[in-house]
């Protein structure tokens, strides 16, 4: 794919420099961007493997309401990671996340030659680092959850299709209409970017009839394969999207989830997409819908984001799948520009710091856990390894959530609550841990045969308490306690 016809000697160079990144970012990411990520996929999954109790899973599995096709995915990879020899959970997570990032790649890859022949070639050099290195493609690029899995499908199946005025086999278009449906099996929500990007090829495209046909055969067959895969799943035969809109919009039980105001989107997109590149990213996005109403794109995401600013219960995940799509966006908008406003000083010193800033955030997002309590597991899963062991705890359960963790957990370890450490029996066969979490003095156990044994922060960087960072910052440590 990277042929000296598609890319420059440099150009491969920084795509190298890109695919490791992505494979640093999928080995340091550990954990998830948020709980659905790892108790309504990996914990579902592990369920079927006959290791998490049914009564400790979410209750969108008892209402079967979720989607089982990544699920099932998750089944299958485990089924041949466990036929291969492999063990550690903590691997087998790694190994998800790496698939994603190849995925997210590849993709990009695509894009990056698709896109490129509506762009002027003067913008080619700055167009191939924002498809490349914005720091949103690895952060969700690695991720195995829905909400990226959904995207990379939606967008492999419109890429298949760009650009749309050059005519296309039928086959092309059954192929993207399985993506499409994947997409949605994915996660249901999609369904409004695929309807809008579907209404553009009928209504402004006006796609030939037996290329609709094809299109939606695919997605009737995919479709259909998702309903099997959900029978497979829940034991049973179940209409899951028609069961998640009964509970989420009939019931409305999303709203117990919170409400949020209608410009939710845009303060926090603003907060947590990093400014000043998420105020040039939402000014470009506000742009380019008005100038380019008639926009393929347009069509997809206006939908799509409307749908998601009227519902009440708002989370910036949801939007995870228009990031795709940012450096086609951006660059159209830039050639919209007049040369006034290219040229002018603030406008230069806005997209310099934008790109500084984004480049820090790349070297974060790379380097750090998304979820910092499994690092946590990954060293008590090490520590006990087969042996049996006890694991206590004062106050918070490291192993409980929103719900109980049993992927990560070592088979052979109880977790047992204690009121005091003078209740602590230090004389046992087995081993013995217990474990603490908080701020400052919360974390300081009054137990002299103690060994640490895992610590959120190295014990040397816990010495340097500058400006009183530890009383604001939570900890976990881990101590062995003697054992006989």
């Amino acid at each position: 794919m990277m042929n000296s016809s598609s890319f420059s000697s440099k150009q491969t160079a920084w795509l190298f420099l890109s695919a490791l990144l992505f494979i640093l970012c999928a080995y340091f990411s550990k954990g998830y961007h948020h709980f659905d990520e790892h108790f309504q996929l990996l914990e579902f999954a592990n369920w079927k493997a006959g290791k998490t109790p049914i009564n400790d899973l979410p209750w969108e599995f008892h209402e079967k309401m979720r989607p089982a096709l990544q699920v099932g995915l998750i089944y299958l990879f485990q089924k041949v990671y466990h036929f291969i020899g492999g063990e550690s959970p903590f691997t087998f997570a790694f190994l998800l996340r790496l698939f994603s990032a190849a995925l997210t790649f590849l993709l990009l890859i695509r894009l990056f030659k698709q896109f490129k022949e509506k762009l002027k070639a003067s913008n080619a050099a700055f167009f191939f680092l924002c498809s490349f290195f914005l720091w949103y493609f690895y952060y969700i690029g690695v991720r195995f959850s829905s909400e990226n899995w959904s995207a990379l499908f939606l967008t492999f199946g419109i890429s298949l299709l760009f650009p749309f005025e050059k005519s296309k086999k039928p086959s092309l278009f059954f192929i993207s209409g399985l993506l499409f449906g994947f997409s949605f099996h994915f996660r249901y929500q999609i369904a409004f970017a695929i309807l809008g990007f579907l209404l553009w090829l009928l209504f402004i495209q006006k796609i030939k009839l037996k290329s609709l046909i094809s299109l939606v055969f695919g997605g009737l067959l995919s479709f259909s394969i998702g309903l099997l895969v959900d029978a497979w799943f829940y034991e049973e035969w179940q209409i899951a999207p028609w069961n998640y809109i009964e509970q989420n919009i009939l019931e409305d039980k999303v709203s117990g989830f919170g409400v949020e105001p209608w410009w939710f989107y845009l303060q926090r997109f603003i907060e947590q997409g990093i400014p000043p590149l998420s105020i040039l990213i939402l000014g470009a996005c506000f742009f380019f819908f008005i100038k380019k109403a008639n926009s393929w794109l347009s069509w997809t995401l206006i939908p799509f984001l409307v749908v998601h600013t009227l519902i009440g219960h708002k989370e910036l995940r949801f939007l995870f799948p228009i990031v795709y799509f940012l450096p086609f966006l951006l660059f159209s908008v830039y050639e919209l520009l007049s040369t006034k406003v290219k040229t002018n000083k603030l406008f230069r010193l806005a997209v310099k710091l934008s790109w500084g800033v984004n480049l820090l955030f790349v070297l974060v997002v790379c380097f750090r856990p998304a979820e910092p309590q499994v690092p946590l597991y990954e060293a008590l899963y090490k520590q006990v390894g087969d042996k049996k062991a006890t694991l206590y705890h004062l106050g918070k359960n490291p192993y409980h959530r929103v719900a109980n963790v049993f992927f990560y957990k070592p088979k052979n370890l109880t977790i047992k609550q204690i009121d005091s450490f003078e209740s602590l029996a230090q004389s046992s066969k087995e081993m013995q841990f217990v474990v603490v979490g908080g701020k400052g003095q919360q974390i300081e156990v009054p137990i002299e045969s103690k060994e640490l044994t895992y610590s959120t922060f190295p014990e040397w960087f816990t010495k340097l308490n500058f400006n009183d960072w530890q009383s604001r910052t939570n900890v976990w440590k881990v101590y062995r306690l003697d054992a006989d």
